[in-house]
């Protein structure tokens, strides 16, 4: 079985993210899917406190729902998780309030980078 990497760069605002989501849902059935890095606006998506309106998809906890379900790895670009004002880190020696939704990891390019050469296609959505 092929092994696929996904980027997400869109924004949970965006149509774009919905079908990012359920590609990655499909891909899963014909691909191994050896994870999902969500880069620059895209880490918005691990976002825990934004305010979706209610007649709206919450497109972040479906992500979060999917990540523990499928146990594919979502990571997040920690650069641009803290340029956007999400932190999980230790601060002072004491956690830092959580600003992810479950199931997502804060990462380094490395990780990106390590996800491209192992897999077989790369798709950036």
């Amino acid at each position: 079985m092929k092994k696929i990497a996904v980027i997400i760069t869109t924004p949970p605002t965006s149509h774009l993210t919905k079908t990012a989501l359920q590609f990655v849902k499909d891909a899963e059935e014909q691909y191994n899917v050896i994870g999902v890095f969500f880069y620059q606006s895209g880490v918005l998506n691990a976002a825990r406190n934004i305010d979706i309106a209610s007649d709206e998809v919450n497109i972040a906890v479906s992500w979060s729902t999917f990540a523990q379900e499928s146990k594919i790895p979502m990571h997040l670009c920690s650069t641009a998780a803290e340029r956007f004002g999400l932190t999980c880190y230790l601060q002072n020696g004491q956690p830092a309030k959580d600003t992810l939704q479950d199931g997502f990891q804060p990462s380094g390019l490395g990780e990106l980078v390590s996800l491209m050469n192992n897999a077989d296609k790369v798709v950036q959505l």
